[in-house]
């Protein structure tokens, strides 16, 4: 008699039962699913993470800092400028070799130093002659020496600034034009100048001493500009 009673389970049946417990797990299921909330920070280590599973499309900016990122848990090469933060400076590389000998430029124009003894009677010797029209001179009197620095050409163009010892007295010297040189006599002389014989000519320093004697003596250099 009972099983006359008992309900007999057919296609439709089975099928209803399926769908409510579809129904009823499928909701269970979204109740549960896994978002970044539910996730606590260094709870996902980054070796649990394969390379480029996490791509720059799936990460904001500004979201990920370097304390956040362990190595080789991103690559950079899935990230743009910018959207990874940077990291701290490296420390200084070992210096490089030194690199090979340039060439040898060119040669400057360099200085000339003279020195000469003048007899009384040799009257005036030239010391240097310049390219920029100046003549340096020596003469050594019966009472003391000449040092004489003139516009070759004698012409009214000369330009010095320096300093003269001359007479026993050492004063400033400032010529622009007007005159064909400048002096120094006594028992010694000095001219410390730099100077040129006409208004469109380079400067030289001319550094030039006498000394009155039998004979008298001259010495110095010239350093021309280049």
């Amino acid at each position: 008699m009972l099983s006359r009673i008992r309900p007999r389970l057919n296609h439709a049946t089975v099928v209803a039962y399926l769908a409510l417990f579809v129904a009823l797990g499928g909701g269970s299921y979204a109740a549960v699913k896994v978002n970044g909330k539910n996730i606590k920070n260094k709870s996902i280590a980054g070796k649990k993470l394969k390379n480029r599973t996490i791509t720059r499309v799936k990460v904001k900016k500004k979201t990920l800092t370097g304390a956040e990122i362990e190595d080789n848990s991103l690559l950079a090469s899935n990230f743009k400028t910018g959207e990874l933060p940077t990291g701290p400076r490296g420390a200084t590389g070992p210096r490089g070799a030194t690199g090979a000998k340039g060439d040898r430029g060119p040669q400057g124009p360099g200085a000339t130093s003279f020195g000469r003894t003048v007899a009384h009677s040799d009257g005036e010797v030239t010391l240097a002659t310049l390219d920029n029209n100046l003549t340096l001179t020596g003469t050594c009197g019966v009472s003391g020496e000449v040092l004489d620095l003139h516009t070759t050409d004698g012409g009214m163009n000369f330009q010095a600034s320096g300093t003269q010892f001359t007479g026993g007295t050492l004063f400033a010297t400032q010529v622009n034009g007007g005159t064909t040189g400048i002096s120094a006599t006594g028992s010694n002389g000095e001219i410390d100048v730099i100077a040129r014989g006409n208004a469109s000519g380079k400067f030289v320093r001319v550094d030039a001493h006498g000394s009155f004697g039998s004979p008298c003596t001259f010495w110095g250099m010239i350093i021309r500009s280049g």
